[in-house]
């Protein structure tokens, strides 16, 4: 029978929306809320609105509370170190706030590993140890799973493959730059498009071909089994080019094979990363 009493908390922290999902012991959805993030209202506006969206979830049956944000994560500390879609500046206390007021366990980490850790438990995925994930939105960012265990460096953001150099014979340098939908213009105005909708056919293809080139590199540094990808940017727009990705990651890899390349399946899948983690799952 489906337990309705929500014992954990997991949120979803972006810089456009912030989603909060509650959860029973067996890690079932008892209920949600989307609302858009006021980063206009700066550091305490952003503070107040997150406390008040959990005190609408809050009971005295929640144990613990798990968050994922975008950025640079101290996840011990549960500190964002570094949050570049959020108005949080820098070394903002999350954890000991939200401990503060709310007097439960609150756990930390990047959005990108809350979502793989939650995509590993499809069973689609749930067979492999080895897997890169990457998600394409208004930005990009990467998360690793190798032996069943996150990398996370020696300084926490292993995985931000959104920085990494792809191109040094254009103004877009990086991952990011010529794959994401912040920099959809500039790729336009690179190509002499007067469009800027990533629907155009020139404008996808070279994404397409960028996003093949970067996950190349990434078969060659991790040797990942899968690969899972999500994103509005990709999940939109790229989608259908899997045979291109294919195509180009075996024509660069050392033993001519391609890992497999997997949708990834909810865009909640965040939210229930964290609440995954929180609980210890």
């Amino acid at each position: 029978m489906f337990q309705k009493k929500a014992e954990i908390i997991g949120i979803d922290v972006g810089g456009t929306k912030i989603l909060l999902e509650t959860f029973n012991k067996d890690m079932q959805v008892v209920e949600g809320e989307m609302v858009m993030t006021q980063t206009e209202k700066g550091k305490r506006g952003f503070t107040d609105q997150l406390i008040n969206l959990i005190e609408r979830h809050f009971s005295k049956n929640i144990k613990t509370i798990g968050v994922a944000a975008p950025g640079i994560i101290h996840r011990k500390k549960g500190v964002l170190v570094n949050a570049p879609h959020l108005p949080t500046g820098r070394d903002y206390p999350l954890k000991k706030i939200l401990e503060d007021r709310f007097k439960k366990p609150v756990y930390v980490d990047n959005d990108i590993n809350a979502f793989l850790w939650a995509e590993k438990e499809r069973p689609a995925l749930k067979r492999h140890k080895n897997i890169v994930a990457v998600m394409i939105g208004t930005g990009l960012g990467g998360a690793i799973l190798n032996e069943g265990q996150l990398i996370y460096g020696a300084s926490g953001y292993a995985g931000e493959v959104g920085h990494m150099v792809i191109r040094q014979d254009s103004p877009l340098k990086t991952f990011e730059q010529n794959t994401s939908g912040c920099h959809i213009s500039k790729i336009a105005a690179k190509l002499k498009l007067k469009g800027k909708d990533a629907h155009h056919p020139t404008i996808r293809k070279y994404m397409a071909e960028q996003l093949g080139i970067g996950l190349a590199n990434l078969y060659l540094i991790f040797n990942p089994e899968v690969i899972v990808i999500g994103g509005s940017i990709y999940r939109n727009y790229l989608a259908n080019d899997t045979k291109t990705l294919e195509r180009i990651i075996t024509s660069r890899s050392l033993d001519k094979k391609a890992p497999k390349i997997i949708l990834a399946s909810s865009k909640t899948s965040v939210a229930l990363g964290a609440a995954m983690m929180a609980s210890g799952r």
